[in-house]
């Protein structure tokens, strides 16, 4: 993923906006929680469709064997 942005709020938080892809989002919101000790909070909307690097997409590919439907 990458940061996109950060804006300070009147209340002295920060806001940090950041593109990632939605394979890595996995352990996120628990991970901020235990990061930010309970006050960090994680929303998420959906920017768009991008291919798939070519190592990943073969990762996936694997995973989900090359015989399965829709692979």
């Amino acid at each position: 993923g990458r940061v996109v942005g950060t804006e300070q709020s009147p209340d002295g938080r920060t806001l940090v906006r950041a593109e990632v892809p939605e394979t890595e989002i996995g352990r996120y919101p628990l991970d901020l929680r235990s990061l930010t000790h309970g006050t960090g909070r994680f929303g998420r909307t959906h920017a768009r469709f991008e291919a798939m690097p070519p190592q990943l997409a073969d990762r996936v590919r694997a995973e989900r064997g090359a015989g399965s439907p829709g692979a």
